[in-house]
């Protein structure tokens, strides 16, 4: 459990953000350690996205829980492991270093906040999606999050929403940039992360009414 703790924040560094298994042993199949996931996820350290093989609902039907990104669950907590110079350029809202993990790892713990389950979707030929959740009217919905300035590139975003038989009717980019729609991709700042269930109409509680109108 310890190793894998202090894998965590490197993996999140890396360019998938798959958490590697070989990182803690060379030899290490997911079913040796799966109690230690287990472990992290239970006491609230870590929490764990699966792969899904296909962004459809429900998500659980194709989810992969041998293959999965792994978050930590206390943000803040997350940017204490890392050198002060990465804490300084997020409180800075500075371009370098890339803050890609930490960006994610900030959507991870809103969703888990919100009761989702976390999945994410990914093509060899169109890469990844950062998130996939199950919507209200029985479809998936894909989510990107964006920590640079171009944010309007999602080549699997849009890869999914292509794909007629997924029956994706909306994807969503968390990013620095504000409130705008695209198409069928809803672009929304960071910190609206919050307000998914208003967005996607399946909470009763009072929130943001978001308008937003077509470019």
């Amino acid at each position: 459990m310890q190793s894998i703790y202090d894998q965590l924040p490197i993996m999140l560094e890396g360019e998938n953000k798959r958490f590697v298994l070989n990182s803690i042993d060379p030899k290490a199949h997911y079913e040796k350690y799966q109690r230690d996931f287990v472990w992290l996820v239970d006491a609230g350290v870590a929490l764990k996205a699966d792969i899904v093989t296909e962004p459809k609902s429900p998500l659980l039907k194709s989810a992969r829980p041998s293959q999965f990104k792994l978050y930590q669950s206390d943000t803040g907590m997350l940017m204490a492991r890392y050198p002060v110079g990465v804490a300084q350029a997020a409180y800075l809202d500075s371009k370098e270093p890339n803050l890609g993990g930490i960006y994610e790892n900030v959507v991870a713990q809103q969703l888990a906040a919100q009761n989702r389950q976390l999945y994410y979707y990914q093509t060899k030929k169109r890469g990844e999606v950062d998130f996939v959740v199950d919507g209200p009217d029985g479809t998936a919905v894909p989510i990107e999050v964006k920590s640079g300035s171009y944010y309007h590139a999602h080549a699997a975003l849009g890869h999914v929403l292509d794909t007629a038989e997924y029956g994706v009717r909306l994807g969503i980019v968390f990013s620095r940039g504000n409130v705008e729609r695209n198409g069928a991709v809803l672009y929304l700042p960071l910190y609206a992360t919050w307000a998914l269930s208003d967005v996607l109409g399946d909470s009763c509680a009072e929130g943001i009414k978001l308008e937003v109108k077509p470019v």
